[in-house]
């Protein structure tokens, strides 16, 4: 007879199933049992316990991927206070710069001024008083300037809130010019000091 399986297979079973076997194959419930034992076994024994669910002393790939995700919501939770709170954020927008009282339109060969003026919009910031501060006026040839380079002592009004620069200008030629105050200052409140560096365009008509 032709056995399916090697002999062995069939040692120490009854003569009848060994018969049945070498005439119809093994019992359905055979190949399960050698399919069983040959599968690896897997440690079922509970480590401990996480939020009410047990979980295996090897961790699993789900597990792992879950722990991951745990952390990293806890790391962007911690994150986003910290950047809510960015004090150069908010120090941009305390504040604007106001040239609004510059000469918008002059004659050919008439004077004009260049202003700016330092607006905080909230009164838990200001300008600092101590801290460096420089104002560049730059502008066309068309438009002659004074004194383009100022600084703190060139401050209208020394106790002013909202520190005022200007600066005089001659007008040499007709057609529209485009001036522009380049500001370098600290702007603080009672938590931070940061330093500010913009440029403003001031356009004047020339007629």
């Amino acid at each position: 007879m032709d056995f399916a399986l090697a002999p062995q297979h069939f040692a120490g079973k009854a003569p009848c199933l060994a018969m049945r076997s070498a005439r119809h194959g093994p019992s359905p419930r055979a190949l399960r049992g050698e399919a069983e034992r040959r599968l690896p076994r897997t440690p079922t024994r509970v480590a401990r316990t996480w939020g009410g669910t047990k979980f295996p002393k090897r961790a699993t790939t789900e597990t792992t991927m879950l722990r991951a995700l745990v952390l990293a919501a806890a790391a962007a939770a911690l994150t986003v206070p910290a950047l809510a709170a960015d004090p150069g954020a908010e120090a941009a927008s305390a504040y604007t710069l106001d040239t609004s009282a510059s000469t918008a339109s002059v004659k050919v060969g008439d004077p004009g001024k260049l202003v700016l003026v330092i607006k905080p919009r909230a009164p838990t910031w200001h300008v600092h008083p101590q801290a460096p501060l420089k104002i560049r006026f730059e502008a066309p040839a068309a438009l002659k300037l004074e004194k383009p380079d100022l600084g703190r002592k060139d401050v209208v009004d020394p106790k002013a809130a909202e520190p005022r620069f200007e600066t005089a200008f001659v007008a040499a030629s007709a057609g529209p010019q485009q001036a522009r105050a380049v500001v370098d200052f600290f702007i603080c409140s009672d938590a931070a000091c940061v330093k500010q560096a913009r440029t403003v365009a001031i356009p004047v008509d020339v007629k």
